[in-house]
């Protein structure tokens, strides 16, 4: 056996990625990188507003703070799909779904 110390260091994404690829997780690393990305595409007000809850397959999860951002997200699903897309791979996001947080009292 040999030593596989030294040399330089290595970032923990280079060596996660190809490991949870081949154990059948690249949903969690697809939401993952969706997670970094999402204020960027689509801009602090909206991130602001609409938060990713999951993605299940290609299908985007999102809540939305009040009925009026579930109005707008709907009208601008299928930009922000195309843009999700450019970032992460076509055909990654197919679709969006908006629904209304809505807090528990208690």
């Amino acid at each position: 056996m040999t030593d596989q110390r030294g040399g330089w260091p290595v970032k923990l994404g280079d060596i996660l990625a190809p490991a949870l690829e081949r154990i059948g997780s690249r949903g969690v690393m697809a939401e993952a990188k969706l997670r970094t990305v999402w204020r960027e595409v689509v801009g602090d007000q909206v991130a602001g507003a609409a938060t990713v809850r999951r993605l299940r397959g290609t299908v985007l999860d999102v809540d939305v703070s009040t009925d009026a951002w579930a109005t707008e997200l709907t009208y601008l699903a299928g930009e922000i799909v195309s843009k999700l897309n450019a970032r992460l791979g076509a055909g990654h996001i197919t679709e969006i779904r908006v629904q209304r947080h809505r807090k528990t009292r208690g």
